[in-house]
């Protein structure tokens, strides 16, 4: 049987360095500075990782006690299938209790600890309130003073108020307890190790650079034909109606995007450039790793191809009618700055909006000459349908993804869609400058 406690760190840590990586690219491209501020680069950032890692813990946390009890025969009730959003439902020999795992008393002011109380008041079961501080003479001062201040407010006779060593002792035994202690006797070393001190150094400038550049020569030196190969293989078999792109338009859509530079706007600081930006890096480090799950991974592309269709139709559809969102009665509404809000921007909603024949002109003039536009939003309609069915309504809503080869098909059918998007649409300067 695999050690709970090691498996525990493992996970946590694996999530830990993925999330480390996208925190500090973020941090490199997008993050403002203070004017007064006196933190170093490092400091700050740190800091971050620090909160981000408490707060993982938290979460995996909640999954090392459902661990636990499943060892010592004991039911519990995941988070997802409670009412009153306690974090664990656990049946101790006969009694239901609900646990909630905090990281300290401060993690709750005025206002939170009065919300806490009245669930705690109206749960009808037994409350379990975990801080996870190490015990010692000040953690058990912090959480005595917390219980006071709960007595001052309110009578709570069903909340007990504990460290994460009460419960593992009280619930699953002394000797449960000192697997733990032992366990867990070099944890801040492992940790520390994990999430490093020098992080400016994993991603700094000269890196950045570096990166942006090498990703910019993949982006001009892929195998496009390959691809649209491939797709064409693969759309035909399940789709008889499937019609493939003339020749001489795919020859332009492509000439456009890599003579024409279009594919630099994915280099730049836009939210959609974020959101590859972030997912390439996290690719190029993680994805050989088949235990590794890159849902979050291939997010960011699946994610960048939305962001991507309406950072461009909110620029070249203006003042034309799209689909409308539920808080309006109106089955469209014009795209307007002041609609911004009332527009359906689900993927569904913008593919139907690009391929539309009455929006064939925001095509690439050449490819809009007579009925060839048609045949172009009818091959962009048939692509972004099949990357949306295979991969965004797939393995971004429902499942893990941990197969290197998987996340590899996926971001190569991205990196095409990316192509017949910007190649195919007309942008002029000023529409690429607000796309950057």
């Amino acid at each position: 049987m695999t050690n709970i406690y090691e498996e525990f760190k493992t996970k946590l840590l694996k999530e830990m360095e993925e999330s480390k990586d996208k925190q500090i690219l973020r941090a490199k491209i997008l993050s403002p500075e203070y004017l007064f501020d006196i933190d170093l680069e490092n400091d700050t950032l740190y800091r971050s990782l620090l909160n981000e890692f408490r707060y993982l813990t938290l979460r995996h946390t909640e999954i090392l006690v459902q661990r636990l009890a499943d060892k010592y025969g004991y039911e519990t009730t995941p988070k997802n299938e409670l009412h009153g959003s306690f974090d664990v439902g656990m049946n101790i020999n006969g009694e239901f209790v609900y646990i909630v795992f905090k990281n300290s008393p401060w993690s709750y002011d005025s206002a939170s600890r009065s919300r806490f109380i009245q669930k705690v008041q109206s749960c009808g079961h037994t409350v379990y309130q975990v801080f996870l501080l190490k015990d010692s003479y000040y953690s058990r001062r912090t959480v005595n003073s917390f219980c006071e201040r709960i007595r001052q407010t309110a009578d709570c006779e069903n909340l007990k108020i504990m460290l994460f060593e009460d419960l593992i002792c009280d619930v699953f035994g002394e000797n449960e307890l000192k697997e733990f202690r032992e366990a867990m006797a070099d944890f801040r070393e492992e940790m520390h190790e994990a999430i490093g001190y020098n992080i400016t150094e994993l991603f700094n400038e000269q890196n950045l650079r570096k990166f942006r550049a090498e990703t910019e020569n993949e982006l001009k030196l892929m195998d496009y034909d390959a691809v649209k190969l491939k797709q064409k293989n693969e759309i035909t078999a399940k789709n008889p109606y499937y019609r493939e792109l003339y020749d001489n338009n795919y020859e332009i859509i492509k000439n456009n995007y890599i003579n024409g530079k279009m594919y630099r706007l994915l280099l730049g600081n836009g939210d959609f450039a974020l959101s590859f930006i972030q997912s390439e890096w996290c690719f190029k480090k993680h994805n050989f790793k088949n235990y590794y799950d890159k849902t979050g991974i291939v997010s960011g592309y699946l994610k960048s191809i939305e962001q991507l269709l309406w950072d461009i139709i909110k620029i070249v559809g203006k003042n034309r009618p799209i689909r409308s969102n539920s808080r309006t009665n109106e089955k469209t509404v014009k795209i307007t700055p002041e609609n911004i809000d009332l527009v359906d921007t689900a993927l569904g909603s913008l593919e139907y909006f690009i391929t539309s024949y009455s929006n064939g002109d925001l095509l690439l003039g050449s490819l809009a000459i007579s009925e060839k536009y048609k045949s172009v939003q009818h091959y962009l309609k048939a692509q972004i349908k099949d990357w949306r069915e295979k991969h965004r309504n797939g393995y971004f809503h429902k499942h893990n993804l941990e197969n290197a080869g998987k996340a590899a098909d996926i971001r190569e059918q991205t990196l095409f869609l990316y192509m017949l998007i910007l190649g195919s649409v007309k942008l002029d300067e000023k529409s690429i400058v607000l796309l950057k």
